[in-house]
Formats: structure tokens, sequence, C-alpha cells
């Protein structure tokens, strides 16, 4: 199924696409492409669907955990999964949530080191949930930098403060690129920041001046942006090849620790390449 016309999430499409034959509905919580949030009302409402069909519902949660307050049975998901660098955490550490029973009824596909309580030549006892899943030696210094990460951004920063703090600063960056959006640079997703999250992307038909923008904004502002497909490649193949500006995206993406002066500073690049492209484009030949 597809997005509304605007980029917001469509219920109703995915509704529909569930059937008896579905097995894992699985779904992103808040899309790293370009921020668009499924609302906790809807998730819940597919997650019922799901489970009334004998499914179960996969959350990636990746761009949400680290950002606002999730309470995964209000949910109703089997499975989440996020990533502990997104907030403040080590690199290469995750973390996957799934109610026990979900949990107890999968088969590790890595085994060894500690996931099974004996093991004969001709079968094999695995421990329960999580050790079945644990296999070898582990990370233990990631783990300690994980709980510590969690514990300062939930108690010292606050997932109240935090989703607040990102809102007025997608409110406030949107309303300063609205009047620069035309025929050369598109938003992608829905317009309405609150639909958005933290992530705000732009789009073109010239990757000149995306590249254009992301370079000055990095040289002379040193604001550092994204460009690319963001993982997302076969979604904006399908959705823009025809217009041959799949790759030309720039996306912003904001946290607790940015600031609204940081945002006027990049909406001034912005403005500034917008004014002159050319010139901006030459500087980088």
């Amino acid at each position: 199924f597809d997005l509304k016309p605007d980029g917001a999430f469509d219920l109703a499409q995915a509704l529909e696409a569930i059937s008896p034959r579905t097995r894992v509905l699985a779904i992103g919580h808040a899309s790293n492409l370009d921020g668009t949030r499924i609302s906790d009302e809807d998730l819940k409402t597919l997650a019922d669907r799901v489970h009334a069909v004998g499914g179960v519902l996969v959350l990636d949660a990746a761009q949400t955990v680290p950002h606002r307050h999730v309470d995964v049975q209000a949910l109703g998901v089997d499975f989440l999964a996020c990533s502990i660098h997104k907030m403040c955490g080590p690199t290469a550490m995750g973390a996957l949530y799934g109610r026990k029973e979900s949990l107890t009824a999968l088969r590790p596909f890595i085994v060894g080191g500690d996931t099974e309580s004996d093991t004969w030549l001709d079968r094999v006892e695995y421990k329960l949930p999580p050790g079945r899943f644990e296999a070898g030696l582990q990370h233990y210094a990631g783990m300690v930098g994980t709980a510590a990460a969690i514990r300062y951004v939930r108690d010292h920063v606050g997932f109240e403060a935090i989703e607040a703090h990102e809102r007025r600063l997608n409110r406030h960056l949107t309303h300063r690129l609205l009047p620069l959006l035309g025929d050369h640079l598109q938003l992608l997703g829905p317009v309405d920041a609150d639909q958005r999250g933290g992530v705000l992307t732009l789009a073109s038909h010239s990757g000149a001046l995306i590249n254009a923008i992301e370079r000055q904004a990095d040289r002379q502002a040193n604001v550092m942006v994204r460009v690319g497909m963001f993982c997302s490649n076969a979604y904006l193949h399908e959705r823009f090849d025809t217009r041959g500006s799949a790759a030309n995206n720039l996306r912003v993406s904001v946290y607790f620790y940015n600031t609204l002066d940081e945002l006027d500073v990049f909406a001034d690049v912005v403005e500034g390449v917008l004014a002159d492209p050319v010139a901006a484009m030459d500087e980088g030949a």
C-alpha cells in the first residue's frame, strides 16, 4: 500500500491490505525518509486487525523510541526494534522487544555459546528468552554505554521535553522554508510539521542544487545535513524515477541538542543558494 497524496500515512489502505493470508505486518513507526509518523491510535487499529487474522505486527521504532514515550503494551505490537546510537548511545547496539509468548515461539538463528540449556546428538533444548538469542560473548561495554544513554535521555532530558522541543524546531524550520519551495525545491512528506517528527526532507529535480545546499551548509555554516536516498532506494525509485530525481534529497534531522538559531543558519543557506543557484553550483565545480 502507498501513502496519501500529501505523504501522510493512509490507514484505510493499510487495513485493506491485511487479509486472512497476512502473517507478518512490518511497519515503521516514523519514516527515516521524511519523518512521517503513524499515530498511536492508527497503530493500535493495525495491531488489532493483524491479530484478528492470526498475524503479528513488527514495529521499526528507530525513529520514535529516542524521541518520545513509546508504550508497547498500549500499542499492541508483537515485536519492536530500535537502534541505540540514535539516542546518544554507542554504535552497533540495538534493542528488540517481543511479547513473551512471541519470543518463546521463535527458534534462534545463531546458536551455541550459551543459547541452550542442554544438548544431545539428536536434539537441543534452548534457554528461555532472552538467553536463547544471545550467542557467544556479549558486547558488555556496549551494554553499559546503552544503559547510561537511556538513563540520560529518559531521566535527565525527558521524552516530553524532547518531543515538544523537536516539534518547535520543525515548525520553525518549516515556516522558514515553505516560502522558498516551488518548481526547483519541494518538501517530502506532509506540510504539517507535527506529522513529521524531527525530520524535514527537501527534494529537487536538480541534484546540483541539492548538492550546492549541502556543500554550503557544511563548508560555510558548519551545519551537517545528509544527501541521498537514506536506505529508501526502492520507494524513491518507484515514486520518482520517471522524473529523474530519486536520489536528489536532502534531510535535516533535529534532536534535543539543536537550536532555533542553527535552523535559521540552514534556512539562510537555502535562501542564498536559491537566490543565485548558478553561482552556488559553480563553487562546487
